[in-house]
Order: C-alpha cells, then sequence, then structure tokens
C-alpha cells in the first residue's frame, strides 16, 4: 500500500491463503517479501516487481509463519501446522527458481 495515499502498489500471488491466519515478513532490506502458504509452500517475492524469485515446498500442511534471518536473505525459519519448525540454509531470494 502507498504511505502517501493507501492505493495499492503491488499484488503478490502464487500462494494459497483462504482459511488461516499467515503471517508474512520482509527482509532487513525491504526487498523481499516472505510468507507461508496453505499448500506447506514458502514463496519470496521480489517487493518491487511482485515476481516469484523462490518457491519452497517441504511442509505437510498449513505454514502459519515465516521469518529471514537477521543477517542473510539465505537463511529462513518456517512453522507449521503440521508441528514442525523447519530452518532453511542456502533457501536465497536473489536466486529466481521456477
Amino acid at each position: 500500500m502507498d504511505n502517501a495515499d493507501g492505493s495499492m502498489l503491488n499484488k503478490y500471488t502464487g500462494h494459497e491463503n483462504k482459511q488461516y491466519r499467515i503471517q508474512s515478513h520482509l527482509d532487513s532490506e525491504d526487498a523481499f517479501i516472505l510468507s507461508g502458504s496453505e499448500d506447506g509452500s514458502i514463496f519470496i517475492w521480489d517487493m518491487l516487481t511482485a515476481s516469484v524469485q523462490r518457491n519452497l515446498r517441504h511442509h505437510r500442511h498449513v505454514v502459519t509463519s515465516v521469518s529471514f534471518h537477521p543477517r542473510g536473505l539465505d537463511r529462513l525459519v518456517s512453522a507449521s501446522a503440521d508441528g514442525t519448525v523447519l530452518l532453511w540454509a542456502g533457501a536465497s531470494a536473489n536466486q529466481a527458481q521456477s
């Protein structure tokens, strides 16, 4: 949302979010957005272009919470309704993946 007038600047798509509250997170430089999905995926979008940079999948259920490591984009943590918390290394947002 635009700070000045409240208009929508970008729409980030690809993830599922119909039933659960899913937390999203910005990286420390406000360049990437990280979010979970109800299909067990984790999405990383470029904030300016809204393009999916990475789609990570390992959870069996809704990914409800995600966070970048404060010192780099190649590490993150995710928590799922399947009862798991995963630490990711090498999941760089700078590497586009289809």
